[in-house]
């Protein structure tokens, strides 16, 4: 929605023929080409480079901080062997 109103709000400069204009509309497109830019690239390249990515993930200590996590209370009842996990952590 941001990416939308910054375009739709640079578009009028963009298209804009009057005195001075040589100086508003090459900003203007240069902002409609960044922001169109960066949406591609958050949308789209970011979380495919982070799927690509993850294969290369270490799985190496999964079970402790499975546990850990359980003793902290911070998994849903139904990882926790059906018993509602806790409202926080239990004091030692």
């Amino acid at each position: 929605m941001t990416s939308a109103a910054t375009i739709a709000g640079a578009v009028p400069e963009a298209l804009s023929r009057g005195a001075g204009s040589e100086l508003i509309v090459p900003m203007a497109v240069t902002v409609i080409g960044g922001v169109l830019v960066s949406t591609f690239l958050t949308l789209f390249v970011v979380p495919c480079f982070y799927e690509l990515m993850s294969a290369f993930e270490n799985h190496e200590h999964d079970a402790e901080l499975k546990e850990a996590l359980g003793l902290l209370g911070e998994l849903p009842a139904e990882k926790t062997n059906g018993h509602p996990a806790p409202a926080h952590a239990p004091a030692r």
